[in-house]
This record gives C-alpha cells, sequence and structure tokens, in this order.
C-alpha cells in the first residue's frame, strides 16, 4: 500500500457525518453520534474556551472507532450511503445491532478520501471500525423517540462547502453534551468502566455543559431550556452519582503534570450557569420565578446533600487511617 495518511479519528467521524449528511434521505430514523467521538465533538466545539494551561487529553477524552445509535431498519442504507460492508448482530447481545469495517466495497482496500484512510491510527494497516448500537449507557430506546430526541441530542453540525452541502440534517444528530455526562456517568457507575477515562470526559464535558445551556435559554423554548437543564440537576443528585461527585471531591491523590483533574463535581455547572440567568435575566425570555424561586430551592437542595456526602468521604477516610495507625502499632 502507497505511503498515505490516516484520518485523525475525530475527522474520521466527521467525514462519515458529512456522508449521511448528504444522503439523510435514506434514513428512516435519527443516527446518533454516540461514545467518545460525541465527547470530542463538544470539546472541539467548545475548545477555545479551555483554560490553555490544562487542555483535555486527547488520550482519553476521545475513541478510535466511530459509534452510532440507530436503528435496525437504517442499517443497510447507512452501510450504502457510507459504501461499506456491514455484519448484523443477529445473534448477539443487545446493544450492538452492526459493525462495519470501513473497507470500501468497490476495491476492498481501506476506505480513503482525499488520500486519507479510515484506519486505526497506530496501525495504518487495519481499517477504522463502525459500531452501531440500540442505545447508549444510561439510556433507554425511548430516549431516542418523539420530543425525547431533541432533549438528548442535537444536529450534527458541519461546514457547508458549497451550495449542494447543506450544514445539517434533522436525522443525523449527536448525544448533546449533558447526555454525554449521563452515557458517561453510566459507564463509570453500572458498567465500571476505567475512572481515569470516564473521569476525564466528565471533567472535560463541564465547560461544553455550562455554555451549551446558555445557548439553550437563549435560542430554544423556555419548557425545553428547562428539562435540559433540570436533566443536569437531577443527573447531579441521584444517589448513585453523587457518592462518586462527593468521592473523586475529596481525592487528593497525587496528579502527573499532564493528567486531567479527576473534578466530576456537576454542583458547580449548574450554580454557575444559575449565576450567569440572575445576572442577566433581562437577556433572556424566562420566567423570573424559576431563576429567584425554583433554581434556588433545587441548588441548595443539592449543594446540601453533596456536602452531607463530601462530609461522610471524610470521616470514612479518617476512620480508615485510625485503622491502619492502630495496625501498625499492634506489629
Amino acid at each position: 500500500m502507497p505511503n498515505q495518511n490516516v484520518i485523525p479519528p475525530y475527522e474520521q467521524m466527521y467525514r462519515l457525518n458529512q456522508q449521511l449528511i448528504l444522503n439523510a434521505d435514506r434514513l428512516q430514523y435519527a443516527v446518533v453520534t454516540v461514545g467518545g467521538q460525541a465527547v470530542q465533538y463538544w470539546i472541539s466545539a467548545y475548545y477555545d474556551l479551555y483554560n490553555s494551561s490544562r487542555l483535555p487529553d486527547d488520550r482519553l477524552t476521545t475513541s478510535i472507532d466511530c459509534d452510532y445509535s440507530a436503528r435496525k431498519d437504517d442499517i443497510a442504507a447507512i452501510a450504502e450511503t457510507l459504501n461499506v460492508k456491514f455484519w448484523s448482530n443477529k445473534g448477539g447481545n443487545p446493544p450492538s445491532l452492526a459493525q462495519f469495517m470501513l473497507i470500501d466495497r468497490d476495491t476492498d482496500d481501506i476506505k480513503q478520501i482525499d488520500d486519507g484512510l479510515f484506519a486505526v491510527p497506530d496501525d495504518p494497516e487495519v481499517a477504522n471500525t463502525v459500531d452501531i448500537i440500540d442505545k447508549p449507557g444510561g439510556f433507554e430506546r425511548v430516549d431516542f423517540l418523539g420530543s425525547k430526541l431533541h432533549i438528548f441530542t442535537t444536529p450534527f453540525l458541519i461546514e457547508s462547502t458549497g451550495p449542494d452541502v447543506p450544514e445539517m440534517h434533522e436525522k443525523v444528530r449527536v448525544l448533546n453534551p449533558i447526555a454525554c455526562v449521563r452515557s458517561r456517568f453510566s459507564n463509570l457507575i453500572d458498567l465500571r468502566r476505567d475512572p481515569e477515562v470516564e473521569n476525564s470526559r466528565i471533567n472535560a464535558l463541564k465547560i461544553p455543559c455550562f455554555y451549551f445551556l446558555l445557548d439553550v435559554f437563549d435560542k430554544q423554548p423556555y419548557d425545553i431550556a428547562r428539562e435540559m437543564y433540570l436533566e443536569l440537576w437531577q443527573l447531579a443528585y441521584e444517589e448513585n452519582s453523587l457518592r462518586h461527585q462527593a468521592f473523586w471531591e475529596c481525592w487528593h491523590g497525587p496528579l502527573m503534570e499532564d493528567q486531567q483533574s479527576n473534578n466530576i463535581s456537576l454542583l458547580d455547572v449548574l450554580e454557575k450557569v444559575h449565576k450567569y440567568l440572575s445576572e442577566h435575566l433581562e437577556d433572556f425570555d424566562i420566567p423570573p420565578a424559576f431563576v429567584e424561586k425554583e433554581l434556588p430551592i433545587k441548588l441548595a437542595r443539592l449543594r446540601e446533600k453533596f456536602e452531607r456526602y463530601i462530609e461522610l468521604n471524610y470521616e470514612y477516610a479518617a476512620r480508615g487511617r485510625r485503622g491502619f495507625e492502630r495496625n501498625r502499632r499492634d506489629d
């Protein structure tokens, strides 16, 4: 194979979605970008707003393969649009519905565009993979139907390069940053995935969540914006989620110079959004009672519960130290 460049994984997803957007009339239902590629989408969207001294670690916040949530009815149409072969997971366990190796159906070589290969970066001889799942962690299939689809996803935007190239299509979507956080917490808690990876992704999503919510309150109907904010509040308030937020808030183990923060608390994001809305209330078409009465009550409840979990963590840590010291004396 001649010497060719491997397209970076995030750009591979971007290029694939370009093709889907141009041919979205073939789709019956929404096709949603999920997984690490969805996280990277939002990091890229708000990249200039991160502190330049501690940017998200690409090694932890993105993934190599390309993951979509879709319906079985659209698997063949997706494969035909991308011009690749696919294998259905007929006898396997969900959530996986099908897999595509990004191998061109016409040439049987690794798919390529503009001399760039859709390959694994560290192994250019191996085609990258597209995994089609029925739902990401933390969700049910009904969460991507009807009005809920617009609460948890948003259209995947691309740059228009000509009059016949639209910037988006309603059927080609991406998990919004709040839904990404929900999915990462599910991976962390329910699936017990690597805490370093999941914490890094949740931490990296805090800035997108803040700016995304402000944008939603500015541009979307109040009812939709309120539901999105309360979705993040509910996730922050859930017992299992709160235990993890408090644990990592208390964790003072060593961080390498280039290691991402373990801070996954959602309270500070919610409070900062509330503070901004309070200080610029006249700029938003939202009921004053929501900002001045409802949110202060909910945030006070969350802070009280969060601080109680913090105290418990410190108390358990102190008990552990005392037990360790007694055992050392016994030795």
